[in-house]
C-alpha cells in the first residue's frame, strides 16, 4: 500500500514523462493521456484528438465543466502506475524543453511570487524570474494573468486567503447562551493564540513580506491596515464573548495583537515547543485571561 506522498511522487513523475493530466482521488487514480501538452486551464484540442470518440468523449467532459485534472477517461490503481514509472524510468530520458512541460496552475505561481517577495522583496517579483524558478516557459504566466500587476493584485487576495482563513472561522456567530458563551470564547481565544504559533496556518514571513511592500505602496498599505483592524475586531469580539465591555475589549486586543506583530518584527527565533509553553502565560500578563 502507497502512502499519499509516494502516490504523489509517482504520479509527478508519469505526469513529466508522459504527459497525462491526473487527480489523486483516494484510490484509484484518475488520468488522462494526450498526446500533446495542455495549455493552461483549457483543453489543447486544435488539430483534433487521436481519435474522434476521443475527441467527443473529451469536449463533453469540457463543456460540463470539467478541468483538466478531473477528466477520467482511463482509470489506473497505484501499483499499474508504479509500473509504468518504472517502464518510462527503464527508457533512454531527454530534457525536456521549456515549451513542452506541463503548464502549472495559477496557485503555484503564487507560491513562487510569495517565495520571491519574502525573500527579495517586491522588487523581485518578475515574470522571468518566476518562470525560471519554476523552470517553464513564461507563455505560462499569460494563462493566469494578464500582466504582472494582475499577479500583484492577486498576491495581496492569496495573502488573506492564506493566513486569515482560519481566524474568521474562529470567530462565527455563537447563539450558546452567556456561560457557554463564554467558555467557547476562552476556547476560541486559545485556538487563536494557536494560530499564531503554528507557522503552517500563519505564515509570519508572508506578513512581514507584506508590510515591507506596504511602506512603497499606498494601495497596499490600505489592504494591510484594513486587514489589521478585521483581526483586532475578531479579537475585541472574543473577549466581548468572554464578558468585558467593549472599550475595554479593544483594548485587550490591541495588547494582543500588537505584542504578536511586535515578536514578529523582531526576528526572535524560538522553536514551536517553546512558544507554545510560554503562550498561555504571555496572554495571561497580556490581557488577564487565563487559559
Amino acid at each position: 500500500m502507497h502512502g499519499p506522498d509516494t502516490s504523489r511522487r509517482l504520479v509527478a513523475t508519469v505526469l513529466e514523462s508522459c504527459r497525462v493530466i491526473v487527480v489523486i482521488m483516494g484510490d484509484p487514480v484518475h488520468c488522462w493521456t494526450t498526446p500533446r501538452p495542455i495549455l493552461g486551464g483549457h483543453l489543447c484540442l486544435e488539430g483534433g484528438c487521436e481519435t474522434g470518440a476521443e475527441q467527443r468523449a473529451v469536449m463533453s467532459l469540457h463543456e460540463a465543466g470539467w478541468q483538466p485534472g478531473m477528466l477520467c477517461l482511463t482509470t489506473i490503481n497505484l501499483d499499474q502506475l508504479r509500473m509504468q514509472q518504472e517502464k518510462v524510468s527503464e527508457k533512454p530520458t531527454r530534457k525536456m524543453t521549456k515549451a513542452a512541460r506541463p503548464v502549472v496552475d495559477r496557485t503555484v505561481w503564487l507560491d513562487a511570487a510569495r517565495a520571491i517577495l519574502i525573500e527579495q522583496g517586491v522588487d523581485a517579483v518578475k515574470v522571468e524570474p518566476l518562470a525560471a524558478m519554476l523552470e517553464i516557459s513564461r507563455s505560462s504566466f499569460y494563462w493566469h494573468f494578464k500582466n504582472r500587476q494582475e499577479l500583484l493584485d492577486a498576491l495581496i487576495e492569496y495573502w488573506t486567503e492564506v493566513n486569515d482563513r482560519t481566524l474568521r472561522s474562529l470567530v462565527e456567530p455563537d447563539d450558546s447562551n452567556p456561560k457557554e458563551r463564554e467558555q467557547l470564547a476562552k476556547a476560541r481565544l486559545r485556538q487563536l493564540v494557536n494560530l499564531f504559533i503554528d507557522e503552517r496556518q500563519f505564515s509570519s514571513e508572508f506578513d512581514m513580506a507584506m508590510r515591507e511592500w506596504a511602506r512603497k505602496d499606498a494601495a497596499v498599505a490600505k489592504e494591510v491596515a484594513r486587514i489589521d483592524r478585521e483581526r483586532i475586531a475578531h479579537l475585541q469580539k472574543i473577549f466581548q464573548e468572554m464578558g468585558h465591555s467593549k472599550p475595554d475589549s479593544l483594548i485587550r486586543a490591541k495588547i494582543l495583537y500588537f505584542h504578536q506583530l511586535g515578536y514578529y518584527l523582531t526576528g526572535i527565533k524560538e522553536s514551536q515547543a517553546v512558544r507554545t509553553r510560554v503562550a498561555p502565560r504571555y496572554l495571561e500578563v497580556l490581557s488577564g485571561i487565563k487559559l
